[in-house]
């Protein structure tokens, strides 16, 4: 969500005045906003500066009395706006804040005014969603919306009135208190990557239409993953019984729980047996059935009876009777719904399956608590992203690979770039075009299909609670003689250092040149930080660098047994032999995952002769024939490590 703060100005008048004495400090936590985007030079000074002047003279934000200095021309200290975006990540409370406002004001930057502008009466717009043709989907489909990155196509014959009423229902079951962001950025996340798309028809006579679903080539090539079906016919709008249920209720909330919930939290919403969901309905239907049975027990409440329907279908099901019955949607349909759903209010699910009543309430999933009604309203405020660029976790913060000034650490650096909330920071001596480098092989680690969003999420989320970094120097000595190092020492844990002397941005350009080219260090000590803080802590009995973890047990097998230490020799089977005495055994395995999966890539094929002493299937069909097992882990698609080798030149 991006807003214009020249918009903003205006529409702060939209909000409730705090009446406050005005030797407290009151600001709106909404401001902080505002002060992030300003950090994050989404906004510009003067944008920022006007706007705060505005609410603290018209009352809405309040801070000490402050002697106004004299106008000034003079430029905003960088100290302040590190303030600014410090406050907006909760790191310092509002009175660090408040005083670099209070250096504004003191020296006539800011320039406070007694005048107040007409409150004007608080009004709801409704968001715009427009229709788009359909680019790339032309062969079954001709028109296309976007909602929060969800893609709705539609056939031709589609009346617009029907695809429009499924684009504001989407958003109102993804953003259900109207603010213009989604409720819950772990479902955004996972539609997304489950290249969620809701298909629309006419009818389902639509031959053209439905025909894409045998169409293989077709779906590889537009990148269709989970997808729903929905046809005009039976699509009511504005509460209009055409001739039966409003199906965009069902159909929307439906590609919803599977490909947003039971991604995003599959412990409890998958459909399978063995989530939560998945018990809660078995006790609904009486027992677990796979296959609809002859007959339901005469106590069972949720008694589903389409053949067509197997267990997965059915928690699906179960999942959209109860959140609408909970919604009110259901509360004058027992007559019609009765012989497969029997709790058709939300008291009556709250009774007698409190299980799932409890579970679709409680608000760390931020499920909806208002059924749609097709008219999406978001503050006048807020601008609704819905051009399919909408970024899913707004920890996640869209990519800006530019070099700014560190936000910390600058006795030691004063170079910065962040790279999906990883730091990369570099000395003043360090050369941009190594610091760029080396920013665009971590982003392209990270988001290896270059589609904007992090490929795997769970390690993003594990390097940024460890802190991971790559701090950057000109050469060795320079890091070797930093005070950092002194004055971090251990805390620093998940810093792997990179020198600029190291790195060579133009090796994927003649990696395949038969004399060789040096080598380019980012592919290894980036690739270091993702594995020990982000793989490692994702998933620790898999790529934990301990002796019980499964690379680990690999790892072993290729140095021929267990060694805590670089032994005296090596067996001669062995095919990984480093032999650095520094590096204890969790070093080891850590070596061990970028020498295969480096290899895989392609970045060994002509190394032969400088790796072979340590490692000797340097090229993938090597390692394939030679070590399977590691093959096969890091080719899994489950943990979405790369598939592409970075050359420094992300294009997400």
């Amino acid at each position: 969500m991006k807003i214009k703060l020249a918009i903003l100005v205006f529409a702060f008048i939209l909000i409730p005045i705090l009446n406050v004495h005005a030797a407290e400090t009151a600001i709106p936590d909404w401001i902080k906003n505002t002060a992030g985007w300003w950090a994050e030079d989404q906004i510009d000074d003067g944008s920022f500066v006007s706007g705060v002047q505005w609410l603290i003279s018209n009352g809405i934000m309040s801070i000490p009395p402050t002697e106004q200095g004299a106008g000034s021309d003079d430029a905003i200290p960088s100290w302040i706006k590190n303030n600014a975006g410090w406050w907006a990540d909760g790191q310092i409370d509002d009175n660090s804040f408040v005083s670099g406002l209070q250096w504004l004001i003191s020296n006539g930057i800011m320039i406070l005014t007694q005048e107040t502008a007409e409150p004007k009466p608080e009004v709801k717009s409704v968001a715009t969603f427009t229709i788009s043709s359909a680019d790339g989907y032309e062969k079954y489909f001709s028109k296309q919306v976007n909602v929060f990155g969800v893609t709705i196509l539609a056939s031709n014959n589609t009346p617009d009135s029907k695809v429009l009423h499924v684009a504001n229902v989407f958003a109102q079951y993804l953003d259900n208190d109207a603010d213009g962001t989604p409720d819950n950025s772990k479902v955004i996340y996972s539609l997304k990557k489950n290249k969620a798309h809701f298909l629309m028809c006419e009818t389902e006579e639509e031959v053209k239409c439905t025909n894409w679903s045998d169409d293989d080539k077709w779906i590889d090539d537009m990148l269709i993953g989970c997808s729903q079906v929905q046809y005009a016919d039976e699509t009511g709008i504005n509460n209009e019984k055409f001739g039966a249920f409003d199906a965009s209720l069902e159909e929307v909330l439906h590609l919803i729980s599977n490909c947003g919930y039971g991604g995003a939290y599959p412990d409890v919403f998958r459909s399978n047996s063995v989530s939560l969901i998945g018990q809660y309905m078995d006790n609904a239907r009486g027992g677990h059935f796979e296959k609809i049975p002859n007959s339901y027990p005469a106590d069972a409440w949720y008694s589903y009876d389409d053949n067509s329907c197997i267990y997965n279908c059915m928690i699906t099901e179960y999942f959209y009777w109860a959140m609408t019955s909970i919604l009110g949607a259901q509360e004058d349909r027992f007559d019609e719904i009765g012989h497969e759903w029997k709790l058709n209010t939300k008291e009556k699910v709250m009774e007698t399956d409190p299980d799932i009543y409890n579970l679709l309430t409680d608000p760390q999933y931020k499920l909806p608590t208002i059924l749609p009604d097709g008219n999406y309203q978001a503050d006048p405020e807020l601008e609704v992203q819905s051009d399919g660029n909408y970024q899913a976790d707004p920890e996640v913060k869209p990519v800006d690979l530019t070099i700014s000034s560190p936000p910390n650490f600058e006795k030691y650096f004063t170079k910065y770039v962040d790279v999906f909330g990883v730091s990369i920071y570099a000395t003043l001596s360090t050369p941009d075009e190594q610091v760029l480098h080396a920013a665009n092989v971590l982003a392209q680690y990270l988001d290896n299909d270059a589609d904007g969003i992090p490929d795997n999420p769970l390690v993003v989320e594990k390097l940024k609670i460890t802190n991971s970094a790559v701090p950057m120097f000109l050469n060795g000595w320079e890091n070797d003689n930093s005070e950092l190092w002194d004055d971090y020492n251990e805390d620093l844990d998940c810093w792997t250092v990179l020198t600029a002397d190291e790195v060579n941005w133009r090796f994927s350009e003649h990696m395949n040149d038969l004399d060789g080219t040096p080598f380019d260090a980012s592919l290894e000590e980036i690739l270091h930080v993702i594995t020990q803080c982000g793989y490692a802590e994702a998933y620790p009995e898999i790529f934990g660098e301990h002796k019980d973890s499964l690379i680990a047990e690999y790892m072993d097998n290729a140095r021929g047994g267990y060694f805590e230490w670089v032994p005296g020799s090596y067996s001669p089977d062995a095919w990984y032999r480093y032999h650095d005495n520094s590096c204890e055994y969790n070093c080891m395995i850590t070596e061990y995952f970028y020498w295969s999966l480096t290899s895989i890539l392609g970045a060994q094929d002509n190394r032969w002769n400088e790796v072979y002493s340590q490692w000797k299937p340097n090229t993938e069909e090597k390692v394939m024939e030679t070590d399977p097992d590691i093959y096969n882990l890091l080719t899994d698609p489950q943990y979405k490590l790369p598939t592409i080798l970075p050359d420094g030149n992300y294009q997400g």
